[in-house]
């Protein structure tokens, strides 16, 4: 009895002092086998409870350096656009995404407007919306021309360097501040919204063709799905761009608000009709605040992004 009394305190000793692997076997059938059997079960449990916490100290890492990488990315400051008023916001959700927008002067009378989302969570989505940001302004200085800026976008993301899971939705547009013109692409992405300022006028989704960069290699294809379009702002229009995960907003469980459970293309307009004649800041707060509301607190499931123009 001693000996195996021993033994436990011994055993007691090397798990206080970290090693969990050490076991105790007893022979027989008495109280001090089951005590032994006990222990090394606590040893097996204590094993999985620090290599689970382990884990998810490894991920909050990974998820918090993700987050570092994208805002990093982001614009510090927009840039002042003569005759137009600018504002954007990104939010991260509890997964970290690829979202990103972008906006830079091409030359004294055009500036390039850019928002995204790169499919995937964590760092491998920072990864390539860094990536994808690099490339769409090394790719400027050869053309500024939308649709060759996506053509090699895509050649780039349909590569076989690149996870073949990776694609991307996004807008590339040019803003013409002489005409007054906004010239872009729609990749796959969520259709851009014109609010006009006449009270009299319908919000306006403008939608046209456009593959998501990296979903095909063939380039003829995506050459041929891909359409430019233009949109002329008169005078206090506003253009509104935005990701999905915007309208595709889900109430997490927790939440306790009612009565609506999701936030669409409807809820949006909704808001946009309602603070069509405030100035961009003013649009992007109460858009945002609605989200919040209707988020009750808690983090969006997905990032979501917007980015507002106005024509002064």
């Amino acid at each position: 009895v001693v000996q195996k009394f021993n033994q436990l305190k011994q055993g007691i000793q090397e798990v206080s002092s970290g090693n969990l692997d050490y076991k105790i076997e007893f022979g027989g059938e008495d109280e001090f086998v089951e005590l032994a059997r006990h222990f090394n079960q606590m040893g097996e449990r204590l094993k999985a409870t620090i290599a689970e916490a382990r884990e998810k100290e490894r991920l909050a890492f990974e998820l918090q350096s993700a987050r570092e990488v994208q805002l990093s990315l982001l614009p510090r400051r927009l840039p002042d656009i003569p005759g137009y008023r600018i504002a954007a916001g990104l939010h991260t959700a509890t997964e970290v995404g690829g979202d990103f927008y972008d906006v830079f002067p091409l030359s004294e009378e055009r500036y390039l407007i850019t928002i995204g989302d790169v499919s995937g969570k964590g760092s491998s989505a920072a990864l390539y919306m860094a990536q994808c940001i690099s490339l769409i302004r090394f790719s400027c200085q050869f053309t500024t021309d939308p649709k060759k800026i996506a053509a090699q976008l895509n050649a780039y993301f349909s590569g076989a360097t690149v996870d073949r899971h990776i694609f991307i939705t996004a807008i590339i547009g040019v803003l013409d501040i002489r005409l007054h013109r906004f010239s872009y692409i729609r990749a796959g992405h969520t259709l851009p919204i014109r609010v006009p300022h006449q009270s009299d006028k319908k919000l306006e989704f403008l939608n046209t063709r456009g593959l998501g960069i990296g979903l095909t290699g063939n380039e003829a294809i995506f050459q041929k799905q891909m359409e430019i379009k233009q949109v002329t702002l008169e005078s206090k229009d506003r253009l509104l761009l935005y990701t999905d995960g915007l309208i595709e907003a889900s109430r997490p469980a927790a939440a306790a608000v009612e009565p609506r459970t999701s936030f669409d293309e409807e809820a949006l307009v909704a808001v946009l009709s309602r603070v069509r004649h405030q100035n961009v800041l003013e649009i992007q707060q109460e858009i945002e605040a609605v989200l919040t509301q209707f988020y009750d607190g808690h983090a969006p499931v997905d990032d979501y992004t917007l980015l507002i123009l106005q024509r002064a």
